[in-house]
């Protein structure tokens, strides 16, 4: 099977502060992007990505829009900076937010829409969480089985399937309290990301039918380059297909390990997050690890990085 490379595009977990600084700072690429992102918001989202603390990035109103406007950063300099090292992928696939980022890349959602339309998402989630307070929890080393015990007890829903034992759970704030006391019955982690609104579970069904109208509004292409989506692992390839992808996935399960496996299957053993941290690279590596895939998986750091020693 021919060999074809994938790009990979972070959700809100990570967002960090100084996420574009050096970006901003070294590319004018970059700089081009965020300058384009402040016009299009009509609020300074370059300064909150530059300067601004966890604090100013914890709202999803924020997070998102300012991640969407980074990795779009990443991926424009990368373009220029790195040629081969970024082939023109045969995939893309996005956690989350990061379908919203996948869309501007894979040319079916203008840059301008992704920005406005994730932080319309962004608003919905947190009003819906004023009204009906949730909540969401990251659970390590526990197999599906028991992560489906925890669920049936507490009435968490889960929320990510990252890898074989790291899953996001999502619910209601007393679902989640008692999901965190019976994962640490049964020996498991528990991680607190910090996030206070529910996403990908029966909860956000008003959000997503608010954002399933503000679609509608909205001039979506089919996809460019194949796009896994998020909640069926199917690729999309028609602009409804899109719709219905960014509406569901704020219902169903983010299905990340088998999008991963799906898209090792179809021939990606080239893995390139393009956006801040290394999250997915890591979620990648385990995952190739615990199912004995031969791959590789660099983060946009590493790409600048191995690019900036060869000048």
């Amino acid at each position: 099977m021919q060999e074809r490379p994938a790009w990979v595009f972070p959700g809100q977990n990570s967002v960090e502060e100084g996420m574009g600084k050096r970006l901003y700072e070294s590319y004018a690429q970059a700089r081009e992007v965020f300058k384009a992102a402040d016009r299009i918001l009509g609020f300074g989202i370059t300064e909150i990505c530059i300067d601004g603390s966890l604090r100013d990035l914890e709202s999803p109103h924020i997070a998102q829009p300012a991640l969407v406007a980074t990795s779009i950063a990443y991926l424009e300099v990368l373009k220029v900076k790195n040629g081969a090292e970024i082939d023109s992928p045969g995939m893309i696939l996005g956690h989350s937010t990061g379908e919203y980022s996948g869309l501007v890349a894979a040319r079916s959602l203008l840059f301008a829409d992704a920005l406005r339309i994730s932080h319309q998402r962004g608003q919905y989630l947190e009003d819906e969480a004023i009204e009906h307070p949730t909540s969401m929890i990251v659970v390590l080393g526990l197999v599906q089985e028991k992560i489906n015990q925890i669920c049936s007890f507490s009435g968490a829903e889960i929320a990510n399937v990252n890898s074989n034992k790291q899953m996001v759970l999502a619910g209601t704030t007393e679902a989640i309290s008692v999901a965190e006391r019976k994962a640490l019955d049964l020996r498991g982690r528990v991680l607190n990301i910090g996030i206070n609104v529910g996403s990908h579970f029966s909860g956000a069904k008003p959000v997503a039918e608010k954002l399933a109208r503000l679609l509608k509004e909205v001039h979506i292409e089919p996809p460019k380059i194949p796009i896994i989506a998020n909640a069926t692992t199917n690729y999309v390839s028609t602009a409804d297909q899109v719709r219905k992808s960014l509406v569901d996935q704020l219902t169903h399960t983010v299905h990340w390990l088998n999008m991963v496996l799906k898209a090792r299957k179809d021939g990606a053993v080239k893995f390139s997050e393009i956006g801040p941290k290394a999250t997915l690279t890591g979620l990648i590596k385990r995952i190739a690890q615990d199912s004995g895939l031969e791959v590789s998986a660099h983060s946009s750091e590493e790409l600048l990085w191995q690019q900036e020693i060869k000048e």
